[in-house]
């Protein structure tokens, strides 16, 4: 068992060494699109400094129907 014990130690040791964590950074981006059919597409998000997400995404179809949908993460 000695070995065993010494290979976790080592695994968690290599594995545990990966420097300082990065602070979140902010960002944000989104696309629209229309295919050939006429059904729009789109999605928005966008990031703050506390990784709080926030954004939608929705679609228009050919018919005209609109779904949208609004979320934070």
């Amino acid at each position: 068992m000695p070995a065993v014990k010494g290979q976790l130690n080592c695994c968690r040791t290599y594995w545990g060494c990966r420097g300082l964590k990065e602070p979140p950074q902010p960002y944000n981006f989104g696309y629209d699109s229309v295919d050939e059919f006429g059904t729009q597409t789109y999605r928005k998000e966008q990031s703050d400094a506390r990784n709080v997400k926030t954004g939608s995404y929705g679609y228009k179809d050919a018919y005209g129907v609109y779904r949208r949908v609004e979320y934070v993460a």
